[in-house]
C-alpha cells in the first residue's frame, strides 16, 4: 500500500477545509450555486437530517424511516421529530402526559 505525504501540516489542511466548506456553504446559501443531488446526500448524511429537510421540502429534522413516514401526517412526523430532540427526562413527562390523556379519555 501507497503512503501519501502531504506537503502541508495538519493544521494548514484543517484551516483550507474550514476555509473552502465556508465558501460553499456561503454560495449555497445565498443562491449564488446549487449542490449536486450528491452534495446534498452527503450533507444529509453529515447533518443526520434528509435531503428534504435540508433543501426546505419538510421542517422533519431528523430522518424518520420512510415505510413508517408514510403512515404518519405531517403533524405527526413534527411531534416525533420535536420528541427526539427532547431530553430523557422531558420524554418521560411527554410520555407520562399522553398516557395520562389516554387514562381520562376513557372516563
Amino acid at each position: 500500500m501507497t503512503t501519501i505525504r502531504l506537503s502541508f501540516k495538519f493544521p494548514n489542511l484543517v484551516r483550507t477545509i474550514i476555509i473552502f466548506t465556508t465558501f460553499y456553504i456561503y454560495i449555497y446559501e445565498n443562491g449564488k450555486s446549487e449542490p449536486s443531488i450528491a452534495t446534498l446526500m452527503q450533507m444529509a448524511d453529515i447533518f443526520n437530517t434528509s435531503v428534504d429537510y435540508i433543501i426546505g421540502y419538510t421542517n422533519v429534522r431528523q430522518p424518520i424511516d420512510k415505510t413508517v413516514q408514510m403512515s404518519l401526517t405531517e403533524d405527526e412526523c413534527d411531534l416525533l421529530s420535536g420528541y427526539r430532540e427532547l431530553s430523557q427526562k422531558q420524554q418521560n413527562i411527554a410520555i407520562g402526559i399522553i398516557i395520562g390523556l389516554l387514562s381520562s379519555g376513557k372516563n
